[in-house]
C-alpha cells in the first residue's frame, strides 16, 4: 500500500533502504546453494546489501558509504530480474519497490543463511550483537551522507 501511494501521489522516489534482519552474527555463513559462493565470507560477520539492477545507481552510492565504515564488512549483491532467479532475495518490503520499477536495497544479515533463531521462540534479544549493531547505524549515516540530496 506505501508503494502504491507513492505512485499514486506522484512522490519521487530516490530510493528505500530496508533493514531486515541486522543484529545477528556467527562463525558461520551459509549461502543458498552452495556450501560457499566464490569470494564472499565463511564467517557471519558482515552486513549485506541486496538490490536489483534497477536499484544500481542509488544502490552504489549506499555501498560506497556502508565502505567507509571500516568497523563493519560489508557484501553486496546486485540481481537481475528483480530477483527472482534467486527467490530468497524477494522476502522482505523492498520486493514490492522493485517490482513497482523503485529504487531499493535490503541491508540484512543473511536471515536464515545464518541465524538458527530465525521465526522461531530463540530469536531473543540476547542472541543479538549490538556492537554489530551500532557498527550497521554508523555505516547507515554515512551512506544517506553519499546520497545526492531530494530535489523539490
Amino acid at each position: 500500500m506505501f508503494v502504491r501511494s507513492c505512485q499514486t501521489s506522484g512522490d519521487h522516489v530516490l530510493g528505500a533502504i530496508i533493514l531486515e534482519m541486522v543484529g545477528f552474527t556467527a562463525p558461520r555463513q551459509h549461502y543458498p546453494y552452495l556450501a560457499r559462493w566464490p569470494g564472499y565470507p565463511a564467517e557471519g560477520n558482515f552486513i549485506g546489501i541486496i538490490a536489483n539492477w534497477r536499484s544500481w545507481r542509488f544502490g552504489r552510492a549506499v555501498l560506497l558509504g556502508f565502505r567507509k565504515n571500516t568497523e563493519l564488512a560489508v557484501e553486496s549483491l546486485f540481481l537481475p530480474f528483480n530477483g527472482r532467479i534467486l527467490p530468497e532475495t524477494r522476502l522482505s518490503d523492498h520486493a514490492s519497490f522493485w517490482d513497482a520499477g523503485l529504487p531499493a536495497l535490503m541491508v540484512t544479515d543473511t536471515a536464515f543463511f545464518r541465524n538458527p533463531n530465525y521465526h522461531l521462540p530463540s530469536d531473543t534479544i540476547d542472541t543479538l550483537d549490538f556492537t554489530f549493531m551500532a557498527e550497521l547505524v554508523k555505516s547507515l549515516e554515512l551512506a544517506l551522507r553519499e546520497l545526492p540530496p531530494a530535489s523539490t
